[in-house]
Protein backbone atom coordinates (compact mmCIF):
# COMPACT_ATOMS: atom_id res chain seq x y z
CA UNK A 1 0.00 0.00 0.00
CA UNK A 2 2.72 2.35 0.66
CA UNK A 3 3.59 1.92 -3.56
CA UNK A 4 -0.04 2.85 -3.99
CA UNK A 5 0.65 5.84 -1.32
CA UNK A 6 3.78 7.12 -3.45
CA UNK A 7 2.34 7.30 -6.86
CA UNK A 8 -0.72 8.80 -5.73
CA UNK A 9 1.51 11.94 -4.22
CA UNK A 10 3.57 11.78 -7.24
CA UNK A 11 0.10 12.23 -8.89
CA UNK A 12 -0.65 14.95 -7.47
CA UNK A 13 2.55 16.42 -7.67
CA UNK A 14 2.32 15.94 -11.40
CA UNK A 15 -0.97 17.85 -11.08
CA UNK A 16 0.53 20.86 -9.38
CA UNK A 17 3.54 21.31 -11.84
CA UNK A 18 1.11 21.64 -14.82
CA UNK A 19 -1.05 23.97 -12.96
CA UNK A 20 2.03 25.97 -12.05
CA UNK A 21 3.58 25.94 -15.58
CA UNK A 22 0.18 26.88 -17.15
CA UNK A 23 -0.12 29.48 -14.98
CA UNK A 24 3.68 30.71 -15.90
CA UNK A 25 2.46 30.34 -19.44
CA UNK A 26 -0.60 32.61 -18.53
CA UNK A 27 2.16 35.28 -16.97
CA UNK A 28 4.68 34.92 -20.02
CA UNK A 29 2.20 35.30 -22.54
CA UNK A 30 0.73 38.71 -20.51
CA UNK A 31 4.03 39.84 -20.71
CA UNK A 32 4.88 39.25 -24.19
CA UNK A 33 1.51 40.72 -25.09
CA UNK A 34 2.58 43.99 -23.26
CA UNK A 35 5.91 43.95 -25.06
CA UNK A 36 4.58 43.97 -28.37
CA UNK A 37 1.63 46.66 -27.45
CA UNK A 38 4.19 48.93 -26.17
CA UNK A 39 6.36 48.59 -29.02
CA UNK A 40 5.18 49.49 -32.04
CA UNK A 41 8.01 47.82 -34.19
CA UNK A 42 6.66 45.01 -36.02
CA UNK A 43 10.02 43.28 -35.97
CA UNK A 44 10.01 43.29 -32.05
CA UNK A 45 6.51 42.41 -32.24
CA UNK A 46 7.31 39.55 -34.33
CA UNK A 47 10.49 38.21 -32.35
CA UNK A 48 8.38 38.42 -29.23
CA UNK A 49 5.47 36.38 -30.50
CA UNK A 50 8.07 33.64 -32.20
CA UNK A 51 9.42 33.47 -29.17
CA UNK A 52 6.39 32.93 -27.17
CA UNK A 53 5.03 30.55 -29.60
CA UNK A 54 8.26 28.50 -29.40
CA UNK A 55 8.39 28.68 -25.24
CA UNK A 56 4.24 28.14 -25.19
CA UNK A 57 5.21 24.87 -27.33
CA UNK A 58 7.79 23.95 -25.08
CA UNK A 59 5.38 24.02 -22.22
CA UNK A 60 2.54 22.20 -24.45
CA UNK A 61 5.47 19.17 -24.69
CA UNK A 62 6.07 19.31 -20.57
CA UNK A 63 2.48 19.44 -19.92
CA UNK A 64 1.89 16.23 -22.48
CA UNK A 65 4.88 14.81 -20.69
CA UNK A 66 3.85 15.06 -17.59
CA UNK A 67 -0.24 14.21 -18.24
CA UNK A 68 1.58 11.09 -19.84
CA UNK A 69 3.85 10.47 -16.31
CA UNK A 70 0.15 10.69 -14.68
CA UNK A 71 -1.43 8.80 -16.69
CA UNK A 72 1.04 6.12 -16.42
CA UNK A 73 1.33 6.33 -12.82
CA UNK A 74 -2.27 6.05 -12.64
CA UNK A 75 -2.77 3.03 -14.68
CA UNK A 76 -0.12 1.29 -13.03
CA UNK A 77 -1.82 2.44 -9.45
CA UNK A 78 -5.34 0.38 -10.78
CA UNK A 79 -3.22 -2.48 -12.08
CA UNK A 80 -1.52 -3.48 -8.47
CA UNK A 81 -4.58 -2.40 -6.83
CA UNK A 82 -6.23 -5.09 -8.95
CA UNK A 83 -3.18 -7.73 -8.44
CA UNK A 84 -3.52 -6.85 -4.50
CA UNK A 85 -7.33 -7.94 -4.51
CA UNK A 86 -6.61 -10.77 -6.92
CA UNK A 87 -3.54 -12.37 -4.30
CA UNK A 88 -5.96 -11.72 -1.26
CA UNK A 89 -8.49 -13.48 -3.17
CA UNK A 90 -6.43 -16.60 -4.08
CA UNK A 91 -4.98 -16.21 -0.40
CA UNK A 92 -9.17 -16.68 0.77
CA UNK A 93 -9.43 -19.36 -1.20
CA UNK A 94 -6.47 -21.15 -0.24
CA UNK A 95 -7.63 -20.07 3.71
CA UNK A 96 -10.92 -22.21 3.03
CA UNK A 97 -9.09 -24.72 1.28
CA UNK A 98 -6.81 -25.56 4.36
CA UNK A 99 -9.26 -24.62 6.61
CA UNK A 100 -11.66 -27.56 5.24
CA UNK A 101 -8.97 -29.79 4.96
CA UNK A 102 -8.12 -29.47 8.86
CA UNK A 103 -11.85 -30.24 9.19
CA UNK A 104 -11.60 -33.30 6.93
CA UNK A 105 -8.64 -34.27 8.69
CA UNK A 106 -10.43 -34.38 12.51
CA UNK A 107 -13.15 -36.13 10.45
CA UNK A 108 -11.36 -38.63 9.07
CA UNK A 109 -9.54 -38.92 12.85
CA UNK A 110 -12.80 -39.52 14.55
CA UNK A 111 -13.98 -42.02 12.30
CA UNK A 112 -10.29 -43.93 12.42
CA UNK A 113 -10.76 -43.71 16.02
CA UNK A 114 -14.42 -45.20 16.10
CA UNK A 115 -13.61 -47.78 13.43
CA UNK A 116 -10.56 -48.76 15.91
CA UNK A 117 -12.87 -48.77 18.76
CA UNK A 118 -15.05 -51.12 17.30
CA UNK A 119 -12.64 -53.27 16.02
CA UNK A 120 -10.82 -53.54 19.58
CA UNK A 121 -14.59 -54.54 20.72
CA UNK A 122 -14.57 -57.20 17.89
CA UNK A 123 -11.41 -58.27 19.01
CA UNK A 124 -12.66 -59.00 22.33
CA UNK A 125 -16.02 -60.32 21.83
CA UNK A 126 -14.34 -62.97 19.58
CA UNK A 127 -11.68 -63.29 21.99
CA UNK A 128 -14.15 -64.12 24.61
CA UNK A 129 -15.94 -66.82 22.20
CA UNK A 130 -12.64 -68.56 21.45
CA UNK A 131 -12.55 -69.25 25.14
CA UNK A 132 -15.88 -70.19 25.11
CA UNK A 133 -15.50 -72.55 22.37
CA UNK A 134 -12.33 -73.82 23.95
CA UNK A 135 -15.11 -74.34 27.35
CA UNK A 136 -17.47 -76.49 24.89
CA UNK A 137 -15.04 -78.70 24.02
CA UNK A 138 -13.72 -79.93 26.77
Amino acid sequence: MADDDEKAQRINELEAKVEALSKEREELQNDVEDLCMANASGTVAEQAKAAQQAQQRKWRAEVEAVRRERDDLSQRLVLEKTRHKQVEHRWQEQRARADKAELDVKLYATKASAALNDCSELMAEAEALRERAGELEA
